[in-house]
């Protein structure tokens, strides 16, 4: 990016970029990606509909919602993906220390997770690999490499200057948040700063780093308060999925009473360790939000 450089060029550009990475980590065929693909394609597509969403009116409005809900729709499935599998990863850690009774119940347990696992991956590879699926990322892929995405009325503005008034713009939503926040805060509110410190941390990110120090220590803390709240919310999604798994037993007629008390119990204390867990993680997360500064030099 130069000084001079269009608001519609430098986002173009920058689209295609992504757009590109995440073409490169779509599985070719029927093999299934591993957790680190999914994560990086994920990525991709979240950091292009928010480069999308950064800058009002370089786009045309209606374009960039069209565009913004078709690749909404491309994340769909790779959600419930996501989330299984960071449960799948730390279930050994989860599950470790309870006593040897519960050893039946968690095998049925993990066995039932990865079955869960498995379906989701099928459905997903399955659908990036539909006619229809091909069909709109093709028609994305075109829209953008060939600068088909219609400009709007700020698109020969000047990047650099647009970029800190975003960034203005999205601090004080964030403070407003902060505002009204604490280290004991439901898990649906610290859920908003966190799309405000995502959102926040990307737009900073188009920013150079090298013309002013005070940038790279501001996307320090902000890397860290979102890995903190990103934590705290897999906690959160994992205590859904135990949930789900409490509220099934007794639709299991398989089971007889014992072993109907065994998994209520193996369940009970699962999600017990669990909300430990997220305790420390939303203490930890608010201490991370509070060290969430930026410079002078962009908020002046």
């Amino acid at each position: 990016m130069t000084k001079k450089q269009t608001a519609y060029e430098d986002l173009t550009a920058r689209l295609q970029e992504l757009f590109r990475e995440a073409d490169r980590q779509l599985p070719s065929g029927d093999t299934a990606p591993d957790n680190e693909r999914i994560h990086q394609y994920r990525v991709s597509i979240r950091r292009i509909r928010a480069l999308l969403g950064q800058l009002p009116g370089v786009f045309e409005p209606e374009s960039v919602d069209r565009v913004r809900t078709r690749l909404r729709g491309l994340m769909q499935t790779s959600n419930l993906v996501r989330d299984l599998d960071v449960l799948s990863e730390s279930w050994p850690d989860l599950a470790g220390d309870l006593p040897e009774s519960c050893a039946e119940a968690l095998t049925g347990l993990r066995q039932r997770l990865m079955a869960q696992r498995n379906r989701a991956r099928k459905r997903w590879l399955a659908e990036l690999a539909s006619p229809e699926y091909q069909s709109q990322w093709a028609g994305l892929l075109k829209l953008v490499n060939e600068k088909d995405l219609p400009p709007g009325d700020l698109a020969g503005k000047r990047s650099q200057k647009l970029i800190r008034q975003a960034i203005r713009q999205r601090y004080r939503k964030l403070c407003k948040h902060l505002a009204v926040v604490d280290a004991f805060s439901p898990p649906d509110d610290l859920h908003r700063v966190r799309i405000d410190i995502k959102k926040l941390r990307y737009c900073s990110e188009l920013l150079p780093v090298g013309e002013d120090k005070g940038v790279e220590e501001c996307l320090s803390s902000l890397r860290k308060a979102q890995n903190r709240l990103g934590e705290f919310n897999d906690v959160c999604q994992q205590l859904v999925w135990l949930q789900s798994q409490t509220e099934g037993v007794g639709r299991r007629r398989n089971l007889t009473f014992a072993k109907e008390g065994q998994l209520m119990f193996c369940l009970g204390a699962l999600q017990y360790k669990l909300e430990q867990r997220a305790q420390k993680l939303q203490k930890r997360s608010f201490v991370a939000l509070q060290r969430v500064r930026l410079p002078e030099t962009i908020l002046g």
